[in-house]
This record gives C-alpha cells, structure tokens and sequence, in this order.
C-alpha cells in the first residue's frame, strides 16, 4: 500500500456536523437533513462545480468536514481516494490491492467508505478491510475477512460497507460461526462473531428498539438481527434456499421493518415486538408479519421511507440489465398497508437519497432527476 500527498495538503478533517458519513447517510435511512435545495434546474442541468476522472467501479461518496471520500479502480490497484468537496482536488490516494475483475462485467470496488471519529473505513471486493486516518490516508490497521473467517456468500465481489457502530466495525461476513463480524474499530481485532449462515451483498444497518440498539443484517437466506452490546443473535427469519442474492437495505421506523428482495419476490412488513427481561432471563425479540406484497422488488437500488410512504423501483426483469435500462416502476408506496399510492416511468432504475421534500435520483442510465 502507498499514500499519495500533493503538496499544500489541508490540515486534519473535522466534524462540523452530520455530513454524509455512512452509504445510507447520517441515520441510515437515505435521507439528508439539509435544506434549501432548488425547486427547478435549467434546461441544460444545474452547473458543474467540478469534474473529475477517477477511474473505475461502483463506490458511492460518504462526506465530512469539507472532504469526500470513495473507492475506485485503476488499471493497476484499487484504492480509497479522499477529496476536497469544493474544488475535487485529491488530498490523499490509499492503494489497498489490485484491480478486481478489471476484465469482466463488473470491475472495481462495490462498498462505500465509512467516515467515523477521524477515521474512514473501507472494505475491498476481496474481502480486504481497512482503517485510515482521515487527515491523511495513512493505514491504521488491516484484516481480509474473507479470508480469517472463512466467509461465503460473496461470490460476485464483497460489497458491505462497513457499519461503525459504539467503537464496533460490523460487517456481514458469512462464515460458520462469522455470519456477523464485529471489529474493533481501533485495532481491528475481533470483538464478536455470530450465525452461521452465508452473507450476501448488503451492509448491516443498526436500529433502536424499545430502547435496545440492535443490527440487523440481510443474509444470503436470512434476516438475522445481533445485540450490539452483547453480540447475542437475538432473531433471525429464514427466506429461502440456495442462492438468493439481497443488496437493498431494509426499511426501518420503530417497530415496523419492510424488506424487498430481487427476482420479482416483492416486498413484506414485520413488526418487531421486544420482550422486557425477567430474572436471569435477557431480552427477546419476535418478528410477526403485518403484510405481503408483490410489488417493490428492490435489487440493488434501496428504497427510503419518507413521512409514511416509501419510495423505490419496482425491478419487473429478473434482475438488474447491463446492457440496457432496467424494466419496472418507480412506486410510491404507503408503508403502513403495502398499497402502492402512485408509478411513474419516468425515473427508471434508481438509486435515490430524500432531502428537503425531494428525491435526488441517479438512474441506471446515467440521469440525475
């Protein structure tokens, strides 16, 4: 690994507020709290404040305190790039490995860095998983997770951004007695392990219950939720067998959980209902579904929930298309029924964040809406 720093690199970065330091933003749910946003666009597009070449791959941005940070491939390494937000000028370049599949379908790094405490975390295609120094790229600590746990499920590339969560790295594995992985955020060694079934390729996303905070991951044939402060598997919903890709990240308002998978299986409500502790007893947790829908089947592009209603892309195609946009419609649903309120073709395949009363959207074909 090498550390690129231009000259005239800016001092450490701070946190001057909730900026954009998870994929799912500061609340994991897709949303941004800020505000002020434009009604309307020119014809020819809002203006560029910059451009850059980056290189290749799927990571998307997380930000702070002035800095974004991302993954990318080039045609010898892949790296975690951090940039001025202002001017896209590159700060600081980690090369971690080289370049995954760069000859197949889908080349480059799938996760997104985290940003935590002055530190960014980051997880490459082949299970490499790392903690930077935020000032400067410098490498703190390394683990292949893949690897020391015997993690399966992962087959097209590891994609779970890391979830850094009360001084924890937590991250779907897949191994046997690995399904869930817990680091330590300031060394990396293991704080817990859980489960024993494969991972997929979504990222672990945490959720407050009763006052309990818990994670809750989406395996490969699994919901499976883990306690935070003990690593206790605390429930767990069996969804199918073989291979069953999941890439969306479940919707969460206490105590209602909605997921959505791919291959047109639609979407379904839980209510999760917490069980105080007795005696020697801990807390339990049960998941009873409230509703089933054949609508919103999300493959790799998440829904948000937004004042009682959700918001996502209905995937009709088997799965995500390469080569062409994907078929299907973007939904609004109400989440306390399933019932679909209103479709539009217009969005198409959508990766999308809510802020200020709007859907910021990036289509599969290249469109920001």
């Amino acid at each position: 690994p090498s550390i690129d720093r231009p000259a005239g690199t800016p001092g450490p970065a701070t946190d001057t507020g909730p900026g954009w330091p998870h994929l799912r933003g500061p609340h994991y749910n897709g949303i941004s709290p800020e505000t002020g946003l434009a009604d309307a666009w020119p014809d020819e597009g809002p203006p560029a404040l910059w451009i850059r070449e980056i290189g290749r791959g799927y990571s998307a941005f997380s930000a702070a305190g002035g800095r974004v940070y991302t993954q990318t491939q080039s045609t010898y390494s892949q790296s975690v790039v951090c940039l001025d937000a202002d001017t896209g000028r590159t700060l600081w370049q980690h090369r971690y490995g080289w370049p995954y599949d760069s000859a197949g379908m889908y080349p480059g790094p799938r996760a997104t860095p985290t940003y935590s405490q002055g530190r960014v975390y980051f997880a490459g295609p082949r299970g490499r998983v790392g903690c930077l120094d935020a000032a400067d790229g410098r490498l703190l600590w390394s683990i292949n997770v893949l690897e020391t746990f015997e993690g399966e499920g992962s087959h097209f590339g590891y994609s779970c951004s890391p979830l850094v969560e009360q001084g924890m790295v937590i991250l779907p594995v897949g191994g046997e007695g690995a399904s869930i992985v817990a680091l330590d955020a300031r060394d990396g060694s293991t704080r817990c392990a859980t489960g024993d079934e494969p991972s997929s390729y979504c990222s672990a996303i945490p959720i407050t219950l009763a006052g309990h905070r818990h994670v809750v991951a989406f395996l490969e044939n699994t919901l499976a939720s883990v306690d935070l402060e003990t690593g206790r598997s605390l429930w767990k919903l069996d969804f199918s067998a073989g291979y069953d890709e999941h890439s969306a990240f479940p919707v969460y308002e206490e105590p209602y959980l909605m997921v959505s998978g791919p291959f047109r299986r639609g979407s379904e409500m839980y209510r999760l209902d917490c069980v105080e502790p007795t005696g020697d007893r801990p807390y339990e947790v049960s998941a009873t579904r409230v509703w089933f829908s054949r609508k919103m089947s999300n493959d790799v592009a998440s829904s948000v929930l937004v004042e009682d209603a959700v918001y996502g892309f209905d995937l009709r195609d088997i799965q995500s298309k390469l080569h062409r946009p994907s078929r299907g419609e973007f939904l609004c649903m109400d989440f306390a029924s399933g019932d679909v309120l209103w479709t539009s073709d217009r969005p198409g395949h959508a990766s999308l964040i809510a802020a200020d009363g709007k859907l910021l959207m990036l289509n599969d074909s290249g469109d920001v809406i």
